[in-house]
């Protein structure tokens, strides 16, 4: 596990910032191993941490602080209203994810001294930590076969955004077979440095059944210059179930899938035997999914083994409209490689789904 000194993080320039690669092993230097350090840890103001703690043989502290900023922080699917019981397209769903990061200061007191530490912590990998130098964002998943009813979850970062970028989220429709913009979509919303997202609609795009298309930001400032772009998307007329998956950077991809879906229920009942015979004393069932992704390519298939660890992961119900947070149970990936044939198999659950019904 790579080391990260908390100097290295503050260090970076402004605004200083991490993600979880970066606190999974976080050092503080010049903590005596005779002396006990008493270490402060607020968030947004509110003490998360307040211990005391001794360095080791080199004298150096090492904090893991990854579930404290996911206990602490909430970057839900685009388009998905804070009550989670509803979904906003277009222009009315760009917002400014506030609650995907959390400022924190640390104070270490140790021998009459006391020093301070500040910065951003993100709940994910963090290719904006490259920010200063500028990025270039490809998918992970190569490409995807998209049904008609195709949803787009679409996340660009900007730390250092202001109200100069008034074209902020502006997004190019691109043909990934002629190389051309055949759009150029401005989205208005809130304006924020931070993470902004929006979920976008493929009815609302120029789009042609069977020809591929990609999505493009690309930006610059004095800093450098930034591209967040989407996976190949090819329009088919399959109906297909989608899900949304948050990625290791931070950023959502809609996988939709044209393989199997299969109900599998689980039941829990308790029998009783007694002189005469048995008798059913309780029974409960509780909702169990599976899905095949059906045909995808290699690093799709790549993409889609690695979310299998997502720690927000949705299917989208559309008997009810909107997107559902699933927890992953049980995947089957099987990957052989340049085989031409590639698909994932898993279960889930939905997360909201706790209630057991009484047989």
């Amino acid at each position: 596990m790579r080391k990260t000194y908390i100097d290295e993080i503050t260090g970076r320039g402004y605004p200083a910032a991490a993600g979880l690669d970066d606190l999974a092993d976080l050092v503080i230097s010049q903590v005596p191993t005779a002396s006990a350090a008493t270490v402060i840890i607020t968030g947004d103001g509110m003490t998360l941490v307040s211990d005391k703690y001794y360095g080791d043989t080199a004298g150096e502290l090492h904090l893991d602080l990854r579930d404290l900023v996911r206990e602490n922080t909430y970057l839900p699917v685009p388009g998905l209203n804070e009550d989670e019981d509803e979904i906003a397209t277009g222009t009315e769903s760009v917002r400014v994810e506030n609650a995907s990061s959390i400022y924190l200061r640390v104070t270490v007191s140790v021998a009459g001294l006391t020093r301070y530490w500040g910065f951003r912590a993100y709940p994910f990998s963090f290719f904006p930590s490259q920010a200063l130098i500028g990025y270039e964002y490809q998918p992970e998943a190569d490409e995807v076969r998209v049904p008609g009813n195709f949803l787009l979850p679409f996340s660009a970062f900007d730390p250092f955004h202001d109200a100069n970028h008034t074209s902020f989220f502006q997004i190019d429709f691109i043909s990934a077979s002629k190389k051309e913009i055949a759009l150029t979509k401005s989205i208005a919303g809130p304006q924020d440095a931070n993470i902004v997202s929006c979920l976008l609609k493929l009815s609302d795009l120029p789009y042609t059944p069977g020809e591929p298309f990609y999505l493009e930001r690309r930006w610059s400032d004095a800093n450098g210059s930034y591209v967040v772009r989407s996976p190949i998307l090819i329009p088919t007329l399959e109906d297909m179930e989608q899900y949304a998956f948050l990625n290791r950077v931070g950023l959502y991809e809609n996988i939709p899938m044209s393989g199997t879906l299969r109900d599998i229920p689980e039941f829990n009942i308790e029998v009783l035997q007694h002189s005469s015979g048995f008798e059913k004393v309780s029974g409960s069932s509780a909702d169990l999914h599976e899905q095949n992704s059906g045909p995808v390519t290699y690093k799709t298939a790549k993409a889609l083994a690695a979310y299998m660890l997502s720690n927000m992961a949705y299917h989208f119900d559309q008997a009810k409209g909107i997107w559902r947070r699933i927890i992953i149970d049980s995947p089957s990936v099987d990957i052989a490689r340049h085989s031409g044939v590639y698909n994932v198999v898993f279960s889930w659950r939905y997360a909201d789904n706790d209630d057991l019904d009484n047989i």
